[in-house]
């Protein structure tokens, strides 16, 4: 999505990318050479998001995958 987010905003994408594990970058462009904010699914090594500090169980995996469907 074309990254028109006040600096308010970015706090809020990154807390809730990292609540449903994905992976969220600010610094990539488009071929208009627009700003962009890219969220992917974390599925390769460098898309990992890392896991909370109390661990991962199922019943999360379980919420993340209804929210994301």
């Amino acid at each position: 999505m074309p990254n028109t987010f006040p600096a308010r905003d970015h706090n809020f994408i990154s807390t809730l990318s990292i609540e449903l594990h994905l992976c969220v970058t600010w610094d990539e462009y488009d071929e208009e050479d627009q700003n962009l904010v890219t969220l992917r699914l974390s599925g390769s090594m460098e898309d990992r998001v890392p896991d909370p500090p109390n661990g991962d169980d199922e019943e999360s995996r379980l919420a993340v995958d209804r929210v994301l469907m």
